[in-house]
């Protein structure tokens, strides 16, 4: 997936035919965000091509954070945290196989970032290298309990494709996963 790599971008020109509606719609958004009505569509492409159509035969909910919020507000700490580990042991594996990924250490961050940050909406995250360790820093808003969702959601998952247990440090609305260099060496 060419978003995973560092590599050169090369691009296509293609001419297309866009409904006034939605072009009017474009350019107010683009001139809201300070880009190109290209740029925009290239990150519309990329959501899609990365993301979405992932989705397209399957049914997938959108939540906004004041309903997630509630949501998980009637939930105890106990029965997210099994939510969570079962959902990171059997849906992270799939979702990159079905993107035709690696099960390997670039695509798990990638994925992490990527699709459940940027596309999902779960968190904005950060990554760090240090001389002995990697961390991954999770930052949200939805409480103690989506941070307890996505430590046991992570546990899992790293748990399932690389049978290693990283440290967590859980905070109301952060989480950071850390993990030893040499640990991430020998995947």
């Amino acid at each position: 997936m060419s978003s995973k790599k560092n590599s050169k971008r090369t691009t296509t020109t293609r001419t297309i035919r866009v409904n006034e509606k939605y072009d009017d719609v474009l350019k107010l958004e683009a001139d809201r965000r300070g880009i190109s009505v290209n740029s925009l569509m290239d990150q519309i492409l990329k959501r899609y091509v990365e993301a979405q159509r992932y989705f397209d035969n399957q049914t997938a909910i959108v939540l906004s954070d004041s309903t997630l919020l509630e949501l998980v507000g009637f939930l105890n700490t106990e029965m997210l945290s099994i939510a969570g580990t079962n959902s990171g042991i059997d849906r992270p594996k799939d979702r990159l196989l079905m993107r035709g990924l690696p099960l390997d250490y670039e695509s798990v961050v990638w994925f992490i970032s990527q699709v459940l940050g940027e596309y999902n909406g779960w968190f904005r995250s950060d990554y760090h290298t240090g001389k002995d360790e990697h961390q991954i820093h999770l930052r949200h808003r939805l409480g103690m309990k989506w941070s307890t969702f996505l430590q046991s959601y992570l546990e899992g998952m790293f748990y399932e494709l690389f049978d290693i247990k990283p440290r967590f440090h859980v905070l109301e609305h952060s989480v950071t996963v850390t993990l030893d260099r040499k640990t991430i060496e020998n995947l």
